[in-house]
């Protein structure tokens, strides 16, 4: 990969994107390697099966302008290389009138269920985000208040939870000092109650849907909150 960046590189013709599967390389130095290569301005997307919280921030930090997870469908990969060529979008995985669009975006799901958790970031990153996860309320504010402001677009909440349920922590949120303490966040629920839209917008929540996720109903809901 370097060799071949180096020599496009000579030749004064660089790539414009670059898409890498992930396990082809031993880890994110290979990233560093090309970014350091002089004039190199080129979008690297990173392409991989073991697409975790972790390794997706290595390759973020290393100079990846994206990573996605395997399989891929085609709107994640038109979608993705439309944001990282600075594009307008025209093609998301549901198809809705607005344009809330996932791809990019960084979300954070709540839930203390770890087959829950995993249904919701499989989900979710299909549509391009980028996931991070807290299993109950104290650990997602813990989340939120050491992380730099703007750090997440979108917070999906479970009600009942250990330590802290989605409630409180909603409102502990809510009440932050800071710009992004107005973020939506989405209440994840598998109850059936009548109340359930004035008890979420209450603590604060905007909206919520239903567990286990289905991302036409969760982009339905954000068209309704963002726009």
């Amino acid at each position: 990969l370097k060799k071949s960046f180096e020599g496009r590189n000579l030749a004064g013709n660089l790539y414009s994107v670059c898409v890498v599967d992930g396990e082809l390389t031993e880890d994110e130095k290979i990233v560093k390697m090309v970014r350091a290569i002089p004039g190199m301005s080129s979008a690297i997307i990173i392409v991989m099966s073991y697409n975790t919280d972790k390794l997706r921030m290595e390759y973020l930090r290393a100079g990846a302008n994206a990573v996605i997870g395997k399989p891929v469908s085609k709107a994640v990969i038109y979608n993705t290389l439309m944001s990282v060529m600075g594009r307008k979008l025209s093609v998301t995985r549901a198809k809705v009138k607005s344009g809330f669009n996932f791809v990019g975006k960084r979300v954070l799901v709540v839930d203390d269920n770890e087959l829950s958790l995993e249904i919701a970031k499989s989900e979710i990153k299909q549509s391009g985000a980028i996931v991070e996860v807290a299993h109950n309320g104290a650990e997602a504010l813990f989340k939120f208040t050491t992380s730099g402001v703007g750090s997440y677009d979108l917070i999906l909440m479970d009600i009942e939870m250990p330590e802290m349920d989605g409630y409180e922590a909603t409102k502990e949120i809510r009440a932050k000092d800071r710009k992004d303490a107005n973020l939506p966040i989405i209440a994840l629920t598998s109850i059936s109650d009548e109340n359930m839209s004035s008890k979420t917008k209450e603590a604060g929540m905007n909206a919520f849907v239903h567990k286990p996720i289905n991302i036409k109903e969760l982009l339905s809901v954000l068209n309704g909150v963002v726009y």
